[in-house]
């Protein structure tokens, strides 16, 4: 077996994980979001993962998602009550000084599934370590390592893509199957309570729903250096990003040919209750033929829109903007929306394909009826084709060969149906997407040199995904679960049934409804 190589950023870091951040995970976003709307603070929830010591009532918000107290007083009643400390609600090594937090947690999960042909599994081993010491220090590193042997769509996938989705680049194992394994991790230094600097390796999202439209969590782990500014109702975010490609063969060329992105948020808080945001990205050309990391210097200017307006929207780097903004209406309507510009050219109907935009409209419901922790979502997503497109390889708007943004990169139109509802330890999940499409239109090895040259409008292809999930916390500091699932999903391939259980932690988004 593979030994698991774990990265330590042995670097000082904050006493409560003060500096650190929340997990990037859709339930964990939604009790956030919940929190904000019931209070008349400021909060910047924009820009995820959130660094917890922006959020004043942090404290809260863990312990609601957490939800210690009532296994706290169920463990009071028990005899043995280190077993049942460890068990419900204690790290697995727990290390708590007057300046110095340590923890360690295994990682796991161990799934078992049928579909219609054969049987499935996943088997993933793994480890994640939080630390802090003082109050402007924190780190959390890990690895996983995993053998997979996937449903029949997603191993079509995998083979084109040559990388497991939003997880790592693949090796076959046992014929059928594939064998991955990555790691992930950040330094994070806060010198007052206005900045905070991280260094890692990892993923982000901007936005307020289930997808986004400017910056998504889709892709592998990339390293990325990130800069916040926050005062009172503005913050401003500035990362810098490297990203690589697949190829189904490698040399050591190839292994340094990155391209680097640049990306900058405003975020305002115009009322407690409203947010706005202006994005840029620029996915700089760095490499060719002849030259690997030839970083021009305005890559490092941190002054958002003004590589726009030096460099346009056409094809000379990779250049996008955005809005992005939501709105909470009597503390339970959560309507936010994006709008994301890639190229607007067209003079005339017939060129609209020179227009490349994207948009996002959706509703969240947080705790309808007053039932509490129930929340439904609804979203509407609808992305022109050749958006984050570049005619350049190595200036496609992506990262691993998957899309920086949506998971079907664009040419598409999607609907969004989610139900989340969590009851003590018990939680459920109900998720249906439709998705009209043209394919993967972020095509990473093509020849297209003019986006006119491919006729787009007739190779529709109409997907949709219906997943149930019901589960248990067992213990709600690592996140360890006991699932079990059915995953239906139509098209025009032969329809996939799958039924699952699995014994899993649950730390970070992974996207298969595409």
């Amino acid at each position: 077996m593979k030994i698991l190589a774990v990265l330590f950023f042995f670097i000082p870091c904050s006493l409560f994980s003060q500096q650190n951040n929340f997990l990037l995970l859709t339930n964990d976003n939604l009790f956030i979001d919940s929190y904000c709307a019931s209070t008349d603070s400021f909060y910047h929830t924009t820009f995820k993962p959130i660094v917890k010591s922006t959020l004043s009532g942090y404290k809260n918000i863990e312990n609601r998602i957490l939800r210690l107290e009532g296994d706290s007083a169920f463990i009071a009643n028990k005899e043995h009550k280190w077993f049942w400390k460890k068990l419900l609600t204690d790290d697995l090594i727990k290390v708590n000084k007057e300046q110095f937090h340590l923890s360690i947690n295994p990682i796991i999960n161990f799934e078992y599934g049928l579909d219609s042909t054969k049987r499935l599994t996943v088997n993933s081993r793994g480890l994640i370590i939080n630390g802090d010491l003082s109050d402007k220090f924190s780190f959390t590193t890990g690895a996983i390592e995993t053998q997979v042997f996937p449903e029949k769509y997603l191993t079509e996938y995998i083979r084109i893509k040559s990388v497991a989705p939003g997880q790592a680049r693949v090796k076959s194992f046992k014929n059928t199957g594939f064998d991955y394994s990555y790691s992930f991790g950040h330094i994070s230094y806060s010198p007052s309570k206005h900045f905070n600097f991280q260094l890692g390796h990892g993923k982000h999202f901007i936005g307020d729903g289930y997808r986004s439209l400017l910056l998504s969590d889709v892709p592998s782990n990339y390293p990325y250096l990130r800069t916040t500014i926050t005062y009172k109702r503005i913050q401003y975010v500035n990362m810098w990003a490297a990203f690589q490609e697949v190829k189904p063969y490698d040399n050591r060329t190839l292994v340094y040919q990155r391209k680097h992105g640049a990306f900058t948020f405003l975020n305002f808080l115009i009322t407690p209750k409203i947010q706005f945001g202006l994005f840029e990205a620029i996915i700089f050309q760095t490499t060719d033929s002849t030259t690997n990391n030839n970083i021009p210097l305005n890559y490092l200017n941190p002054i958002i829109g003004s590589r726009t307006i030096q460099y346009g929207l056409g094809y000379k780097h990779n250049a996008l903007i955005g809005v992005t903004g939501h709105a909470t209406l009597f503390k339970h309507i959560f309507c936010y929306g994006q709008f994301v510009l890639d190229d607007l050219k067209a003079q005339n109907e017939t060129d609209n394909f020179k227009n490349r935009y994207g948009y996002q409209i959706g509703i969240k419901v947080l705790e309808p009826f007053k039932i509490k922790n129930l929340f439904v979502l609804t979203e509407y997503n609808a992305v022109k084709p050749y958006t984050y497109f570049s005619t350049t390889e190595h200036q496609n708007y992506s990262a691993f060969n998957e899309s920086l943004s949506h998971p079907i990169g664009s040419n598409f139109k999607e609907f969004i149906f989610l139900i989340k509802y969590n009851f003590k330890d018990a939680f459920c999940t109900i998720k249906f997407t439709n998705s009209r499409e043209i394919y993967h239109s972020i095509l990473f090895n093509n020849n297209v040199q003019n986006f006119s040259d491919f006729n787009y409008y007739n190779i529709y292809n109409n997907v949709t995904n219906f997943n149930f999930e019901a589960g248990i916390t067992i213990n709600q500091s690592n996140k360890l679960q006991i699932v079990g699932g059915i995953h239906l999903r139509e098209n025009f391939l032969p329809h996939t049934i799958y039924y699952y259980i699995s014994l899993r932690t649950s730390i970070s988004n992974l996207y298969y409804d595409f």
